[in-house]
């Protein structure tokens, strides 16, 4: 147990009610509320250890809050002077010297906050109340995770919801799958923890009028760290789809069946462009898919193709759309198979339609995405600014788009 436990009189628990609402609105981080109960409660009974405890408490975090607004409020003050001072080239040191100084007694404050919010989390403990405990250090450490008075707490926790688990029998269904939650998150087993988590609300669910559901999900305190702990799953069981496919796509490749291999590498390229090794896999892939393509085209067919694909890229480039689709149908009369000449054919009727495509827009960008993965930049330009002329709307297109014309332009600057 952290501490040491707190004890109600028999003579105070006429007062347990008072006490109770007291702690739910410090719990609520409604201060100044808590404290006028707390004070009722100590003019009827002056020794009551908890309304003295938890009133010191939130007469701090009150402090707390206010000091910060005013040093937010000062900061802004002495920045917007300092920078009036620069502005019209005077002297601003004293006043940077303030901002600094006010910066870093927000740091000695924020350390004070955390510490506060240990005090706190004890305070709860002491009341067997482990999930509100747990959620006081959990803030803590999301702001500072190497904060060893917030780390030592959770381990004294972590133990006694290990004991609590193992030795009680009193426990609901619902607290249980809480402290098994919070046991789990502080393990960092967050697949374990969402589990949990998700049992717990589901019983509640079950069993509690759905009018009294917020408020019972409220008093465990795990809702915000099932989230978190979901985004961790997610992302885990999204990192193992990937490697799944990257290895199916590397077996392929091994077997020589490029087609194949090539689809599992551009299913990992829309999933994750930066994917270790992907652009050789990729590009090399596309090699052979292209020179399968080929050998089964005559020279003549081939050369006619590639002459039609040029002559449409440039007549799509200058908007030439007449052109420019009698240059891709020419491409697919002798290229049937041909991997961009549908598509940019599509382009062209649907410029020459007037109307927007969002849908084929964002087949444009998974293209884009797709080649510049595999090291071709100007390939994957091309391919975003058709995504943008389709859908002007598309920002993901349009900041790949600047992307792209940023990294062209760097290596036009490196020299030869």
């Amino acid at each position: 147990m952290i501490g040491w436990m707190l004890t109600i009189s028999p003579l105070l628990r006429a007062e347990a009610a008072d006490v109770d609402k007291g702690i739910k609105e410090f719990e609520q981080r409604q201060w100044m509320a808590s404290i006028r109960e707390f004070i009722d409660v100590l003019k009827t009974d002056p020794q009551n250890r908890q309304a003295h405890d938890y009133l010191s408490l939130a007469i701090q975090q009150m402090q707390i809050e206010r000091g910060a607004r005013l040093r937010e409020w000062s900061l802004a003050i002495l920045d917007k002077a300092a920078n009036r001072l620069e502005s019209n080239h005077l002297d601003a040191t004293n006043l940077r010297q303030d901002v600094a100084e006010t910066r870093q007694a927000e740091a000695n404050v924020r350390a004070d906050r955390w510490h506060a919010q240990c005090q706190m989390a004890v305070a709860e403990d002491r009341l067997g109340h482990l999930e509100a405990a747990n959620d006081l250090v959990f803030r803590v450490l999301a702001d500072d995770s190497a904060n060893a008075e917030a780390q030592r707490i959770l381990s004294d926790l972590q133990s006694q919801i290990h004991e609590t688990l193992e030795l009680s029998s009193s426990l609901s269904p619902t607290e249980r799958a809480a402290l098994e939650g919070f046991y789990a998150y502080g393990q960092a087993d967050y697949r374990t923890a969402a589990l949990a988590w998700s049992k717990a609300r589901a019983t509640l669910e079950t069993t509690v009028p759905a009018n009294e559901l917020n408020s019972q999900l409220d008093g465990l305190h795990f809702e915000n760290y099932q989230k978190i702990a979901q985004a961790h799953v997610d992302e885990e069981d999204r990192a193992a789809h990937i490697q799944k496919l990257f290895a199916q796509g590397t077996d392929l490749f091994q077997k020589r069946s490029y087609t194949a291999a090539l689809d599992r590498f551009r299913q990992v390229a829309l999933l994750d462009p930066d994917y270790p090794q992907l652009g050789r896999y990729l590009a090399q892939s596309e090699a052979d898919v292209e020179s399968d393509r080929t050998k089964r085209l005559s020279q003549e067919k081939r050369e006619r193709a590639g002459e039609a694909f040029a002559r449409g890229l440039a007549a799509l480039e200058k908007n030439q759309y007449a052109e420019a689709r009698q240059a891709f149908k020419a491409v697919l009369t002798d290229d049937p198979t041909h991997p961009q000449a549908k598509s940019y054919l599509s382009v062209v009727e649907t410029e020459m339609s007037r109307r927007h495509d969002p849908r084929a827009a964002e087949q444009h960008y998974e293209a884009g995405v797709i080649s510049f993965a595999g090291g071709k930049v100007e390939e994957a330009l091309r391919e975003w600014a058709i995504a943008t002329r389709l859908d002007p709307g598309n920002v993901r297109a349009a900041n790949a788009l600047t992307k792209a014309r940023k990294v062209l332009d760097e290596n036009r600057d490196v020299p030869g």
